[in-house]
């Protein structure tokens, strides 16, 4: 069974630490739980308040077991400041420290790895330098699998053209296929794609559902949008 497959089956209750924390035994499972509160929105179904205090606790525990990926989390953190106090230099160490494993798990197919490796490319984190090109590679190998990050990331990149030749349309059909994972900012960018017609046809009805269902989801740009216009959520 490939690890993407062990991710889509339903985990049993797991028990949690003294911090009320989730306990695997798949450390990966650790990362997803801090990128979750990380960002916040909904995943499977389960809905995930913006609580970077928490990502850290989950991305600390994934460091306890051995995996990489929360030293990438802890990045992050440190560069945005998020719940903790903002360490350039404490990050860019961290971003360091995760890369060669993260490589190497993404060389072997690990669909968050591969989706995080082309994070490091796209916006040169740590060492590596900015490349276009091989970050929206490795976003479509962790696509392919399945994730929702690299779909909407790709998106991003089809419909800007950055990195790989500009299309519109596939750029649509990807920000949907993420937007119908729940993707907050995926269903925002399916309101823009209906209400400017990039890559379907401009639809200001279809538009306003995408907003709406961005907004329910606490995106704040959407939720202006539709006061705008007079919707209020």
């Amino acid at each position: 069974m490939r690890f993407f497959d062990i991710l889509k089956k339903k985990e049993p209750a797991a028990e949690r630490d003294i911090n009320g924390l989730l306990n695997f035994d798949n450390s990966d499972l650790y990362y997803r739980e801090g990128d979750r509160y990380r960002r916040g929105g909904i995943y499977e179904g389960k809905s995930y308040k913006l609580n970077p205090e928490r990502a850290k606790l989950y991305f600390d525990k994934a460091v306890e077991n051995g995996n990489s990926k929360g030293y990438y989390g802890l990045a992050v953190l440190y560069e945005f400041g998020q719940g903790v106090r903002a360490d350039s230099l404490k990050s860019k160490d961290y971003y360091n420290i995760a890369y060669e494993s993260i490589k190497k798990d993404a060389e072997r197919g690990n669909r968050i790895s591969q989706y995080i490796i082309g994070c490091y490319s796209f916006y040169a984190l740590g060492v590596i330098a900015h490349d276009e090109t091989t970050a929206t590679h490795w976003w479509t190998l962790s696509a392919n699998q399945g994730y929702t990050p690299a779909i909407f990331n790709l998106a991003c990149a089809y419909q800007q053209g950055q990195g790989i030749k500009s299309d519109l349309f596939e750029a649509a059909r990807l920000f949907k296929e993420a937007a119908k994972s729940d993707d907050i900012d995926a269903s925002y960018f399916m309101g823009l794609c209906y209400e400017f017609g990039l890559g379907v046809e401009a639809d200001a009805d279809v538009a306003i559902e995408w907003l709406k269902k961005a907004a329910a989801m606490g995106h704040t740009e959407a939720i202006s949008k539709l006061e705008k216009i007079g919707i209020n959520i």
